[in-house]
Parts: C-alpha cells; sequence; structure tokens
C-alpha cells in the first residue's frame, strides 16, 4: 500500500469567518460554497479543502486539528495497516477513480 496524493483535508475551528477569509482571500482558493456551517474550497488539482464552523454538527470527532484523506494505491491494504497497527482514522480513503468511503475511530 503506498499514499498517493492528499485526497481531502477538512478542519473545525471556533474562527470560522477567519479560516474561511484566509483560504478565500489570503491563499485565494477556490469558492465551491461557504454558508452558516461550512466552507468549502478547491485547489487547482481538485483537492477539496472544508471548513466547519460551530453550527455544523457532523464534524465533531475532528478535535482541535485537521483530518485529512490520503489517495491510496490499494485501498482494501490500506485499511488492513491501518487496523493492524491500531491506528485511529476518521477519513475518507480512494483509490484510483472510484472512491471509496470508510471512517473509524
Amino acid at each position: 500500500m503506498k499514499a498517493t496524493r492528499l485526497g481531502w483535508m477538512g478542519v473545525k475551528t471556533r474562527q470560522f469567518a477567519q479560516m474561511n477569509a484566509f483560504y478565500r482571500d489570503v491563499l485565494n482558493l477556490d469558492v465551491l460554497s461557504i454558508d452558516d456551517r461550512s466552507g468549502r474550497f478547491k485547489l487547482n488539482d481538485g483537492t477539496e479543502v472544508h471548513v466547519y464552523g460551530e453550527l455544523d454538527e457532523d464534524h465533531g470527532f475532528f478535535g482541535s486539528g485537521p483530518v485529512v484523506a490520503l489517495e491510496v494505491d490499494n485501498f482494501a491494504a490500506a485499511r488492513t495497516r491501518l487496523l493492524s497497527i491500531g491506528q485511529c482514522m476518521a477519513a475518507l480513503l480512494r483509490t484510483g477513480r472510484q472512491r471509496v468511503r470508510d471512517h473509524w475511530q
């Protein structure tokens, strides 16, 4: 199993407006959407960056740091390896063109 690229990144923050402004105005990321719960941005390679605010109820497990999803060349092998070492995960992993989601903690 090999991680091949960053597939997605998300962060939950109390500085919701400031973080959205940073991605939009400082880093000049393409804006996919911004509402009262989340901001969604896109890098040139298509990778999405999501910002979740305090009104978001679905991403409380994120904790204080960013959550990333890595694209891997073999999803089944990646899942098996991470579980075998007791790695706690709550992320989206992908393989090739097929998106495969697996969330666990």
